[in-house]
């Protein structure tokens, strides 16, 4: 299933060094899929894992995806095209915003650890053993 996910695109820049690569198209590429990936992924997973449509309407994931990911990512990119304040903001509090973005990552990832133990998942500690074994491999 993570051979379904984009690359990150810091870890695209260092292969790229490496390999004596095009950097700028590299990042340009990694940017690309990434932004592919997030409707793509959701397919490729769904048909590795054997899923059809009639198990997931794509559409209602597909128009999900698209107010959560596509539609704050164009608004804060048109934001910050026409707006010097925000951009002068940004810059001076970028570390604090950085501080954020983490913060806000761990409070995601625990609320759907916490979720999936509440609504009582059929997840037993063999399946939970074996996905942090396959991290470390």
């Amino acid at each position: 299933i993570c051979a379904c996910l984009p690359m990150a695109i810091n870890m695209v820049i260092i292969l790229s060094k490496n390999a004596d690569g095009d950097e700028a198209a590299a990042v340009f590429n990694s940017a690309v899929g990434n932004l592919v990936g997030i409707f793509l992924s959701p397919i490729l997973i769904l048909g590795y894992l054997g899923v059809s449509s009639e198990d997931v309407n794509l559409v209602d994931v597909f128009w999900k995806l698209v107010l959560r990911v596509v539609v704050p990512l164009a608004i804060g990119q048109i934001v910050q095209k026409t707006s010097a304040e925000i951009k002068r903001f940004m810059k001076q509090s970028s570390h604090d915003i950085k501080k954020a973005q983490i913060y806000a990552l761990v409070f995601i990832v625990y609320t759907v650890f916490c979720t999936t133990f509440l609504e009582g998942n059929a997840v037993g500690i063999a399946n939970i053993l074996l996905m942090i074994l396959c991290q470390f491999l």
